[in-house]
Protein backbone atom coordinates (compact mmCIF):
# COMPACT_ATOMS: atom_id res chain seq x y z
CA UNK A 1 0.00 0.00 0.00
CA UNK A 2 1.37 3.35 -0.73
CA UNK A 3 1.87 5.75 1.56
CA UNK A 4 1.46 9.74 1.09
CA UNK A 5 3.79 12.17 3.06
CA UNK A 6 3.51 15.61 4.59
CA UNK A 7 6.98 17.01 3.33
CA UNK A 8 8.36 16.21 6.81
CA UNK A 9 10.34 13.48 8.31
CA UNK A 10 8.54 11.02 9.70
CA UNK A 11 8.29 10.09 13.62
CA UNK A 12 11.32 8.22 14.69
CA UNK A 13 9.78 5.36 16.32
CA UNK A 14 8.24 4.52 12.57
CA UNK A 15 11.73 4.33 11.65
CA UNK A 16 13.12 2.10 14.13
CA UNK A 17 10.70 -0.74 13.60
CA UNK A 18 9.80 -0.24 17.22
CA UNK A 19 6.15 0.43 16.13
CA UNK A 20 3.51 0.57 13.04
CA UNK A 21 3.89 3.46 10.27
CA UNK A 22 0.10 3.59 10.42
CA UNK A 23 -1.62 7.12 9.60
CA UNK A 24 -5.81 8.28 9.18
CA UNK A 25 -7.12 8.50 5.75
CA UNK A 26 -6.72 11.45 3.51
CA UNK A 27 -9.20 14.11 3.92
CA UNK A 28 -8.33 15.91 0.75
CA UNK A 29 -10.03 16.62 -2.25
CA UNK A 30 -10.77 13.38 -3.41
CA UNK A 31 -14.87 13.05 -3.09
CA UNK A 32 -17.59 11.72 -4.82
CA UNK A 33 -20.41 13.35 -6.53
CA UNK A 34 -22.32 11.91 -3.91
CA UNK A 35 -20.58 14.59 -1.27
CA UNK A 36 -18.64 11.17 0.12
CA UNK A 37 -14.91 10.47 0.83
CA UNK A 38 -13.50 8.97 -1.95
CA UNK A 39 -11.33 5.76 -0.49
CA UNK A 40 -8.57 5.76 -2.76
CA UNK A 41 -6.60 4.08 -0.27
CA UNK A 42 -3.50 6.11 0.49
CA UNK A 43 -3.15 7.38 4.05
CA UNK A 44 -1.50 9.88 5.65
CA UNK A 45 1.48 8.81 8.54
CA UNK A 46 0.21 9.87 11.83
CA UNK A 47 3.37 11.03 14.33
CA UNK A 48 1.57 9.18 17.25
CA UNK A 49 1.18 5.27 18.01
CA UNK A 50 -2.42 4.33 17.22
CA UNK A 51 -4.71 3.60 20.55
CA UNK A 52 -5.24 0.51 21.41
CA UNK A 53 -1.88 -1.47 19.45
CA UNK A 54 1.06 -3.21 21.82
CA UNK A 55 4.33 -3.46 20.98
CA UNK A 56 5.24 -6.94 20.30
CA UNK A 57 8.36 -7.22 21.87
CA UNK A 58 6.44 -6.09 25.42
CA UNK A 59 3.83 -8.71 24.43
CA UNK A 60 6.15 -11.45 24.59
CA UNK A 61 8.02 -10.02 27.51
CA UNK A 62 4.85 -9.67 29.71
CA UNK A 63 3.60 -13.28 28.28
CA UNK A 64 6.87 -14.92 29.52
CA UNK A 65 6.24 -13.37 32.87
CA UNK A 66 3.30 -14.69 33.36
CA UNK A 67 4.66 -18.20 32.23
CA UNK A 68 7.54 -18.47 34.62
CA UNK A 69 5.33 -16.96 37.76
CA UNK A 70 3.17 -20.24 36.96
CA UNK A 71 5.91 -22.27 37.23
CA UNK A 72 7.06 -20.58 40.56
CA UNK A 73 3.75 -21.10 42.04
CA UNK A 74 3.99 -25.01 41.10
CA UNK A 75 7.07 -25.38 42.21
CA UNK A 76 5.93 -24.30 45.41
CA UNK A 77 2.79 -26.13 45.99
CA UNK A 78 5.12 -29.00 45.22
CA UNK A 79 7.55 -28.13 47.37
CA UNK A 80 5.09 -27.26 50.50
CA UNK A 81 3.06 -30.45 50.11
CA UNK A 82 6.68 -32.36 50.01
CA UNK A 83 7.44 -30.29 53.28
CA UNK A 84 4.04 -31.09 55.28
CA UNK A 85 4.34 -34.99 54.05
CA UNK A 86 7.92 -34.82 55.72
CA UNK A 87 6.77 -33.07 58.74
CA UNK A 88 3.72 -35.41 59.35
CA UNK A 89 6.00 -38.50 59.44
CA UNK A 90 8.55 -37.53 61.51
CA UNK A 91 6.15 -36.38 63.68
CA UNK A 92 4.79 -40.16 63.48
CA UNK A 93 8.17 -41.69 64.24
CA UNK A 94 8.98 -39.35 67.27
CA UNK A 95 5.10 -39.72 69.23
CA UNK A 96 5.24 -43.60 68.46
CA UNK A 97 5.22 -45.62 71.71
CA UNK A 98 8.51 -47.21 72.73
CA UNK A 99 7.01 -50.83 72.40
CA UNK A 100 5.33 -49.80 68.98
CA UNK A 101 6.85 -52.34 66.45
CA UNK A 102 8.85 -50.79 64.00
CA UNK A 103 9.76 -50.68 59.99
CA UNK A 104 10.68 -54.13 59.05
CA UNK A 105 8.59 -56.10 56.57
CA UNK A 106 8.88 -55.52 52.50
CA UNK A 107 5.36 -56.51 51.68
CA UNK A 108 3.02 -55.41 54.09
CA UNK A 109 0.16 -54.65 52.42
CA UNK A 110 -3.54 -53.35 54.21
CA UNK A 111 -6.59 -55.71 53.41
CA UNK A 112 -7.85 -55.61 50.46
CA UNK A 113 -5.29 -53.33 48.75
CA UNK A 114 -2.32 -55.29 47.91
CA UNK A 115 -0.04 -52.46 46.50
CA UNK A 116 -0.13 -50.30 49.29
CA UNK A 117 2.63 -50.73 52.03
CA UNK A 118 1.20 -50.87 55.60
CA UNK A 119 4.63 -50.17 57.25
CA UNK A 120 5.05 -47.60 54.47
CA UNK A 121 1.42 -46.03 55.10
CA UNK A 122 2.21 -46.03 59.32
CA UNK A 123 5.68 -45.69 60.74
CA UNK A 124 4.62 -47.70 63.53
CA UNK A 125 2.29 -51.03 62.91
CA UNK A 126 1.04 -51.30 66.81
CA UNK A 127 -1.16 -48.24 66.43
CA UNK A 128 -2.79 -49.12 63.29
CA UNK A 129 -3.19 -52.36 64.10
CA UNK A 130 -5.22 -51.48 67.25
CA UNK A 131 -7.32 -49.43 65.01
CA UNK A 132 -8.14 -52.24 63.03
CA UNK A 133 -10.91 -54.87 63.40
CA UNK A 134 -10.60 -58.48 63.81
CA UNK A 135 -12.10 -59.19 60.65
CA UNK A 136 -9.59 -57.02 59.38
CA UNK A 137 -6.67 -58.77 60.61
CA UNK A 138 -7.98 -62.15 59.96
CA UNK A 139 -8.97 -61.12 56.38
CA UNK A 140 -5.35 -59.83 56.00
CA UNK A 141 -4.03 -63.39 57.33
CA UNK A 142 -5.71 -65.03 54.92
CA UNK A 143 -4.91 -63.05 51.66
CA UNK A 144 -1.43 -63.06 52.47
CA UNK A 145 -0.74 -66.89 52.42
CA UNK A 146 2.88 -65.92 51.43
CA UNK A 147 3.79 -64.74 54.98
CA UNK A 148 1.94 -67.21 57.05
CA UNK A 149 3.10 -71.05 57.88
CA UNK A 150 -0.42 -72.92 56.94
CA UNK A 151 -0.45 -74.14 60.24
CA UNK A 152 -0.77 -70.78 62.37
CA UNK A 153 -3.67 -70.15 59.27
CA UNK A 154 -5.30 -73.27 60.75
CA UNK A 155 -4.71 -72.32 64.70
CA UNK A 156 -6.53 -68.96 63.85
CA UNK A 157 -9.66 -70.60 62.27
CA UNK A 158 -9.78 -73.08 65.70
CA UNK A 159 -8.75 -70.75 67.92
CA UNK A 160 -9.83 -67.70 67.43
CA UNK A 161 -8.34 -66.19 70.71
CA UNK A 162 -5.25 -66.09 68.88
CA UNK A 163 -5.89 -64.58 65.66
CA UNK A 164 -3.58 -60.94 67.39
CA UNK A 165 -0.82 -63.73 67.73
CA UNK A 166 -0.87 -65.21 64.13
CA UNK A 167 -0.99 -61.57 62.72
CA UNK A 168 1.62 -60.21 64.40
CA UNK A 169 3.70 -63.50 63.14
CA UNK A 170 5.67 -61.80 60.31
CA UNK A 171 7.19 -59.18 62.37
CA UNK A 172 7.42 -60.36 65.89
CA UNK A 173 8.91 -64.25 64.93
CA UNK A 174 12.72 -63.06 64.71
CA UNK A 175 12.02 -61.07 68.14
CA UNK A 176 14.43 -61.43 70.93
CA UNK A 177 12.14 -61.15 74.10
CA UNK A 178 13.65 -61.14 77.77
CA UNK A 179 11.13 -62.81 80.14
CA UNK A 180 10.26 -61.89 83.01
CA UNK A 181 7.40 -63.74 85.45
CA UNK A 182 8.13 -62.36 88.13
CA UNK A 183 5.45 -60.16 88.10
CA UNK A 184 3.42 -62.48 87.30
CA UNK A 185 3.42 -65.16 90.08
CA UNK A 186 1.21 -64.75 92.97
CA UNK A 187 2.67 -66.88 96.13
CA UNK A 188 0.16 -70.46 96.46
CA UNK A 189 -0.86 -70.14 92.88
CA UNK A 190 -0.42 -72.01 90.00
CA UNK A 191 -0.21 -69.60 86.91
CA UNK A 192 -1.77 -69.61 83.83
CA UNK A 193 0.67 -69.22 80.69
CA UNK A 194 -0.80 -69.58 77.26
CA UNK A 195 1.34 -71.55 74.52
CA UNK A 196 0.73 -68.91 71.95
CA UNK A 197 2.14 -65.91 73.83
CA UNK A 198 3.99 -63.54 71.70
CA UNK A 199 7.28 -64.18 74.02
CA UNK A 200 7.57 -67.54 73.55
CA UNK A 201 4.78 -68.85 71.20
CA UNK A 202 7.16 -68.40 67.66
CA UNK A 203 9.70 -70.31 69.45
CA UNK A 204 10.28 -73.32 67.16
CA UNK A 205 9.60 -76.70 69.83
CA UNK A 206 10.06 -79.80 67.76
CA UNK A 207 8.05 -79.73 64.00
CA UNK A 208 6.60 -76.84 64.84
CA UNK A 209 6.03 -73.63 66.90
CA UNK A 210 5.19 -73.75 70.83
CA UNK A 211 2.12 -71.99 69.82
CA UNK A 212 0.75 -75.23 68.46
CA UNK A 213 2.69 -78.29 69.60
CA UNK A 214 4.04 -76.93 73.08
CA UNK A 215 1.23 -77.56 75.39
CA UNK A 216 3.03 -80.30 77.33
CA UNK A 217 6.51 -77.96 78.40
CA UNK A 218 3.67 -74.88 78.86
CA UNK A 219 1.41 -77.20 80.90
CA UNK A 220 4.68 -78.38 83.13
CA UNK A 221 6.26 -74.88 83.34
CA UNK A 222 2.58 -73.50 84.76
CA UNK A 223 3.33 -76.45 87.83
CA UNK A 224 6.78 -75.95 88.22
CA UNK A 225 6.81 -71.85 88.59
CA UNK A 226 3.71 -72.35 90.94
CA UNK A 227 5.45 -74.78 93.23
CA UNK A 228 8.59 -73.52 93.48
CA UNK A 229 8.51 -70.06 92.81
CA UNK A 230 10.97 -70.34 90.19
CA UNK A 231 9.94 -68.17 87.44
CA UNK A 232 13.14 -69.30 85.31
CA UNK A 233 11.60 -72.05 84.11
CA UNK A 234 9.20 -70.31 81.42
CA UNK A 235 7.56 -72.20 78.48
CA UNK A 236 10.20 -71.47 76.48
CA UNK A 237 13.14 -72.69 78.34
CA UNK A 238 10.93 -75.79 79.66
CA UNK A 239 10.47 -76.79 75.79
CA UNK A 240 14.68 -76.49 75.43
CA UNK A 241 14.68 -78.77 78.52
CA UNK A 242 12.25 -80.95 76.81
CA UNK A 243 13.83 -81.43 73.25
CA UNK A 244 17.55 -81.42 74.68
CA UNK A 245 16.60 -84.44 76.86
CA UNK A 246 14.42 -86.24 74.33
CA UNK A 247 10.84 -85.90 75.74
CA UNK A 248 9.89 -84.47 72.53
CA UNK A 249 8.86 -87.21 69.55
CA UNK A 250 9.71 -86.49 66.11
CA UNK A 251 5.99 -86.26 64.76
CA UNK A 252 4.30 -87.37 67.38
CA UNK A 253 4.56 -84.42 70.27
CA UNK A 254 5.56 -84.42 74.07
CA UNK A 255 6.02 -87.84 75.32
CA UNK A 256 4.38 -88.57 78.53
CA UNK A 257 8.15 -88.95 79.88
CA UNK A 258 8.25 -85.47 80.53
CA UNK A 259 5.37 -85.88 82.52
CA UNK A 260 7.33 -88.30 84.55
CA UNK A 261 11.19 -88.69 84.84
CA UNK A 262 11.29 -85.14 82.79
CA UNK A 263 9.13 -83.61 86.03
CA UNK A 264 11.44 -85.85 88.73
CA UNK A 265 14.94 -84.52 87.07
CA UNK A 266 13.61 -80.90 87.78
CA UNK A 267 13.08 -81.70 91.93
CA UNK A 268 9.76 -82.07 90.87
CA UNK A 269 7.71 -85.71 93.13
CA UNK A 270 5.38 -86.86 89.57
CA UNK A 271 2.88 -89.12 90.79
CA UNK A 272 0.40 -91.11 87.99
CA UNK A 273 -2.90 -91.30 89.78
CA UNK A 274 -5.99 -93.64 88.83
CA UNK A 275 -8.59 -92.33 86.84
CA UNK A 276 -11.19 -91.18 89.14
CA UNK A 277 -13.29 -88.36 90.93
CA UNK A 278 -11.76 -89.39 94.08
CA UNK A 279 -8.81 -89.82 93.31
CA UNK A 280 -8.76 -86.21 91.31
CA UNK A 281 -10.70 -84.63 94.06
CA UNK A 282 -8.00 -86.14 97.03
CA UNK A 283 -4.79 -85.07 95.42
CA UNK A 284 -6.17 -81.16 94.69
CA UNK A 285 -7.39 -80.84 98.82
CA UNK A 286 -3.73 -81.81 99.66
CA UNK A 287 -2.65 -79.03 97.50
CA UNK A 288 -1.45 -80.92 94.56
CA UNK A 289 -1.81 -79.98 91.20
CA UNK A 290 -2.37 -82.14 87.78
CA UNK A 291 -1.73 -82.25 84.34
CA UNK A 292 -4.17 -84.23 82.34
CA UNK A 293 -3.38 -85.81 78.82
CA UNK A 294 -6.54 -84.96 76.91
CA UNK A 295 -8.20 -86.98 73.54
CA UNK A 296 -10.02 -84.99 71.47
CA UNK A 297 -12.90 -83.22 72.65
CA UNK A 298 -13.62 -79.84 74.30
CA UNK A 299 -10.02 -78.64 74.35
CA UNK A 300 -8.48 -79.26 71.01
CA UNK A 301 -9.30 -81.81 68.08
CA UNK A 302 -5.88 -83.64 68.63
CA UNK A 303 -3.87 -84.61 71.99
CA UNK A 304 -3.40 -82.23 74.02
CA UNK A 305 -2.47 -81.38 78.02
CA UNK A 306 -4.43 -79.31 80.36
CA UNK A 307 -3.67 -77.99 84.39
CA UNK A 308 -6.25 -78.80 86.97
CA UNK A 309 -4.99 -76.89 89.68
CA UNK A 310 -7.99 -76.80 91.81
CA UNK A 311 -11.97 -77.23 92.85
CA UNK A 312 -14.69 -75.36 93.76
CA UNK A 313 -17.51 -77.96 95.26
CA UNK A 314 -17.84 -80.46 92.59
CA UNK A 315 -16.33 -78.05 89.92
CA UNK A 316 -12.91 -78.22 88.84
CA UNK A 317 -10.68 -74.92 87.99
CA UNK A 318 -8.82 -75.36 84.90
CA UNK A 319 -5.84 -73.81 82.85
CA UNK A 320 -5.99 -74.70 78.81
CA UNK A 321 -2.48 -73.46 77.67
CA UNK A 322 -4.23 -72.90 74.16
CA UNK A 323 -7.87 -71.16 75.55
CA UNK A 324 -8.11 -67.98 78.24
CA UNK A 325 -11.49 -68.46 77.78
CA UNK A 326 -11.90 -72.46 78.42
CA UNK A 327 -9.25 -71.74 81.44
CA UNK A 328 -12.19 -69.22 82.66
CA UNK A 329 -14.58 -71.85 82.77
CA UNK A 330 -15.77 -74.50 85.59
CA UNK A 331 -15.85 -77.98 84.81
CA UNK A 332 -17.77 -80.92 86.56
CA UNK A 333 -15.38 -84.18 86.67
CA UNK A 334 -17.97 -85.90 84.11
CA UNK A 335 -17.11 -83.03 81.58
CA UNK A 336 -14.26 -83.95 81.51
CA UNK A 337 -13.81 -87.86 82.62
CA UNK A 338 -13.94 -89.33 78.58
CA UNK A 339 -11.90 -87.24 77.38
CA UNK A 340 -8.70 -87.96 79.87
CA UNK A 341 -6.30 -90.35 78.92
CA UNK A 342 -3.27 -89.80 81.99
CA UNK A 343 -3.06 -87.74 85.40
CA UNK A 344 0.05 -86.62 87.12
CA UNK A 345 -0.24 -85.42 90.47
CA UNK A 346 2.89 -83.24 91.62
CA UNK A 347 4.67 -81.77 94.88
CA UNK A 348 7.66 -80.25 95.53
CA UNK A 349 10.54 -83.02 96.61
CA UNK A 350 12.67 -82.63 99.74
CA UNK A 351 15.11 -79.40 99.16
CA UNK A 352 18.01 -80.98 100.32
CA UNK A 353 18.36 -83.18 96.84
CA UNK A 354 20.48 -81.20 94.39
CA UNK A 355 18.81 -80.99 90.82
CA UNK A 356 20.97 -80.88 87.87
CA UNK A 357 18.89 -78.65 84.75
CA UNK A 358 20.59 -81.04 82.02
CA UNK A 359 19.73 -78.27 79.08
CA UNK A 360 20.99 -75.07 78.10
CA UNK A 361 19.30 -72.26 79.10
CA UNK A 362 17.97 -69.81 76.40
Amino acid sequence: MNQMTTGKEPPRWQNSGEGYAVGKKSSGKERGGSGRRADTGTYKVSGRRPAGRLDTSRLEEKKRMRRNQRIRKRIGLVFGAFVLCTGSFLAGRLTAPAGSKTLGRTDDSLPGESGMSRSGFMSTASEQDLEMSDEEKRVYVLEHPEEYPESLVSLMESSPEALDFVYSYPEEKNKETVIDLSGELVKGEIPLFIQWDKRWGYWKYGDDLMALSGCGPTCLSMVYVGLTGDTSMNPKVMAAYSESNGFYLENVGTSWELMGAGAEELGLQSNTISLSKEAVFRELDAGRPLICSMRPGDFTANGHFIVIYGREGDELLVHDPNSPKRSGMKWSYSDLEYQIKNIWSYSVRSKDRKVEKSFSQI
